[in-house]
């Protein structure tokens, strides 16, 4: 079933410690990444960017649903955050020095209607169930997984309007050799066949996340 998101009310998420890290910047082609908490974000904004007014709020809408906006200098973005959608996005430009958010829960127009891409009529919240089995038959030697807790694979996917991937990076700083094995499969079984993101039920090009977790055993 598909989630619609609604600038009115958007399920939150609360992090593990293992992903805490919910607002994440990349560059142009990912040529940089950067992974922040919410605590963490003017702190770090600051001495990454060198922007001296940056925060992060969250407004709660009731029934597990909040709206997260960062304050970069002047500009404001908001973001729905959900379980499909539990990351925050921002790319960076550093020629212009410009922030813009990323993501179908990126709220660019504050009346309009988002829907979540997925695959098969399945979520991006279900695929991770559906596809681990097939992914974890690739995976013989797990002896450099975290024997102390669950190794988390942060998947993010380019979607275009017509349910095609045109990238699939890990986001979340796991093990290449690991990663590239859940990269590789979905490269292999979902490159096409996608429904596509839809902002007030017309298709667009966007990027969404999906998230994995495996352990030693």
């Amino acid at each position: 079933m598909l989630l619609l998101l609604v600038f009115a009310g958007i399920s939150a998420v609360c992090f593990a410690q293992a992903d805490s890290c919910r607002i994440i910047i990349t560059t142009p082609g990912y040529t940089s990444i950067y992974r922040y908490s919410d605590r963490e974000f003017a702190k770090q904004m600051a001495c990454d960017f060198k922007v001296a007014d940056a925060s992060v709020t969250e407004e709660p809408k009731g029934d597990g649903c909040s709206l997260v906006k960062l304050r970069i200098g002047q500009r404001e973005y908001s973001f729905a955050v959900s379980p499909d959608a539990p990351v925050v996005r921002l790319q960076y430009d550093r020629n212009r020095r410009l922030f813009k958010g990323m993501g179908f829960n990126y709220i660019e127009q504050t009346e309009a209607k988002y829907e979540a891409p997925s695959f098969n009529g399945v979520s991006l919240l279900k695929l991770p169930e559906l596809w681990r089995p097939q992914i974890e038959k690739l995976i013989d030697d797990r002896s450099l997984l975290d024997p102390d807790r669950p190794d988390v694979f942060l998947l993010e996917v380019d979607i275009d309007e017509d349910g095609i991937v045109h990238r699939i990076v890990e986001l979340g700083g796991a093990l290449k050799q690991y990663s590239q094995v859940f990269i590789d499969k979905i490269y292999d079984i979902a490159v096409r066949g996608w429904s596509p993101a839809k902002r007030n039920g017309v298709p667009f090009r966007t990027v969404a996340q999906i998230r994995f977790v495996i352990d030693e055993n």
